[in-house]
């Protein structure tokens, strides 16, 4: 009597399972008739083999691997199932199992139901149009639920199986989401973190040291099973780098919902993909925000700036170092090579802090000149800018609208940004008519209209003026969130003027809020030139230069300022 092995699969769990423990109704009917095959036919039951729950698209199934490992060790001669498609529905699979493996193997696979016998050779056409079709099947229903998904996504229903730190899936509607005031306090602290100057690194450190629950711990405080594979070290309670620069650079906190931003590159495949922007499926004002745009874009701008930290007094300990960014970090270039300024003190100095060029550093002064300052008399300078523009606005509120003036006018960027959004909408219309005609071109060709050649060419035109659209339009975006930012900042200055009234010393969050660069420049003349809201200054005396690697200027040093504002 032969051995025969059974394989049954379900990849939908059964509505009348009692629990995950239990067999579903399916599998149990899928026992019972391979059972009866296997008594008809005088068959002894080496096994039963239970797949529930997986799909028959991968080789990565439990009882699956099994089988055929047994299979190898030679338990069975006979491998039941009720359809092929139970066994697999990859036609790789069938191939690879039904026509190479098994016949190697001395085993026969039965299918009850649709006939496939491996033991009939005029059975084996059956087989493989049996194998295509169930791969074709996989494929059009991989097909469709995406269409669904991203209908669904664009209709701006949340699908993310654990919503993002700081928000959970409304009660009401799990397609929404709402904020939860516990996690949104470590956003805000984040953010607060890095508009004070602080690094990803340093932020990560601090929150470690401060014992702050990390998203993944906090998830599973919450009753989550989650995990994630990189967790080892977020489980234990260390933040991590690249944790912080999720937050800090995740739009969903600005009240965004981002879907889309990763795929399987096929419906084969589990290999998940890192998809371009231009795919992402984005909805606006979809939720309450966390942070302010206002808030998000200045963060953004500070993680492009090249940031270095400086030593502190001790009363600004950092995971037992005292460290953190001067006022002026990643704002000061050489106006004329346009290298970043670095900070640099030391018994040469006569123990003062200065800002030298770079590349003049770098190369032994032979690339550019040291254009050396003073940190102390910037810092004077630059109070004294400010200064004036909180007393200019204070002293009479028109000079708030003529400051505003000098820079954009208002009204010219919101037509700017509507004319925009018109060709936003004008492309994004395109965009679907052309889906719209891909999609009847497959029943065209489907229906023998078109051959095989005029499809594919066309296709090929269709798909690349719909990614030259979408081109267009997130290149649009970009001008259009640049145009926005402008506006905010225009508007904030009245806002900053009054919450800086009263400074009396410059901090990092203030000059960030006042100024987006600073050139220091060459001169031999002291002058104060203004124009277009650009400040230059000359100002340093005999007594006051530097000496930089034992060599010490005779001449009079001075310098050019040039003060770049927000607004």
């Amino acid at each position: 009597m032969e051995r025969a092995a059974f394989y049954v699969r379900l990849s939908k769990e059964d509505e009348n399972k009692v629990n995950r423990y239990d067999n579903s109704e399916s599998i149990q009917n899928q026992i019972n008739l391979l059972s009866d095959y296997a008594n008809r036919n005088e068959m002894e039951t080496e096994g039963i083999y239970i797949d529930d729950d997986y799909s028959g698209l991968y080789e990565d199934r439990p009882e699956f691997e099994r089988l055929i490992a047994n299979a190898k060790l030679g338990k069975f001669t006979i491998v039941l199932c009720k359809t092929q498609s139970r066994f697999t529905r990859n036609v790789q699979h069938s191939e690879k199992y039904l026509e190479e493996l098994f016949p190697l193997l001395g085993i026969r696979f039965i299918g009850v139901v649709d006939g496939v016998d491996t033991d009939v050779y005029a059975n084996k056409k059956t087989r493989q149009i049996n194998g295509l079709v169930n791969d074709w099947y996989v494929e059009d229903l991989s097909n469709n639920i995406r269409a669904v998904f991203n209908r669904k996504m664009k209709e701006g229903q949340n699908l993310a199986a654990f919503p993002t730190f700081g928000y959970i899936k409304d009660p009401k509607d799990k397609h929404k989401l709402i904020i939860d005031d516990q996690a949104a306090e470590v956003v805000r602290y984040i953010y607060n973190l890095s508009l004070n100057g602080l690094g990803v690194s340093r932020i990560a450190d601090k929150l470690s040291q401060e014992k702050i629950s990390t998203p993944v711990q906090y998830k599973k405080e919450q009753g989550f099973h989650y995990a994630t594979p990189n967790s080892k070290y977020t489980q234990k309670g260390i933040w991590s780098t690249t944790t912080i620069k999720r937050i800090l650079n995740n739009e969903t906190y600005i009240g965004w919902l981002m879907q889309g931003r990763e795929k399987k590159i096929s419906y084969k495949s589990k290999k998940i993909i890192i998809t371009p922007r231009e795919e992402w499926i984005i909805v606006k004002d979809h939720h309450e925000s966390i942070i302010s745009e206002e808030v998000f874009y200045k963060v953004q701008k500070l993680l492009k700036t090249r940031r270095k930290s400086c030593k502190i007094s001790p009363n600004h300990l950092i995971n037992n170092k005292n460290y953190k960014p001067h006022v002026f970090s990643g704002k000061i270039i050489c106006k004329d090579c346009k290298s970043i300024m670095t900070k640099t003190s030391g018994r040469l100095a006569h123990g003062h802090d200065y800002f030298l060029c770079q590349l003049a550093k770098k190369s032994k002064l032979t690339e550019c000149t040291r254009h050396s300052i003073r940190y102390d008399y910037l810092e004077q300078y630059v109070a004294k800018e400010i200064h004036k523009i909180i007393y200019t606005c204070l002293e009479n509120k028109e000079n708030v609208e003529e400051i505003k003036s000098h820079i954009k006018i208002y009204s010219e960027i919101n037509n700017k940004i509507d004319k925009n959004l018109n060709l936003i909408i004008k492309n994004s219309k395109e965009i679907t008519d052309n889906e719209k005609a891909l999609s009847n071109l497959y029943l065209d060709k489907v229906k023998g209209v078109l051959s095989e050649c005029e499809y594919i060419e066309l296709k090929k035109t269709f798909s690349e003026n719909n990614q030259l659209l979408k081109d267009k339009n997130q290149t649009i975006d970009r001008k259009n969130e640049q145009y926005e930012l402008e506006l905010v900042r225009g508007k904030n200055l009245d806002f900053l003027v009054n919450k800086y009234a009263d400074f009396d010393k410059l901090t990092f969050e203030l000059v960030n809020d006042f100024i987006s660069l600073i050139e220091i420049g060459e001169t031999q003349h002291n002058e104060i030139k203004k124009e277009e809201m650009q400040i230059n200054e000359t100002k340093m005396n005999e007594s006051e230069n530097v000496e930089m690697r034992g060599h010490e200027s005779t001449e009079e040093n001075t310098q050019e300022i040039v003060i770049h504002w927000n607004f």
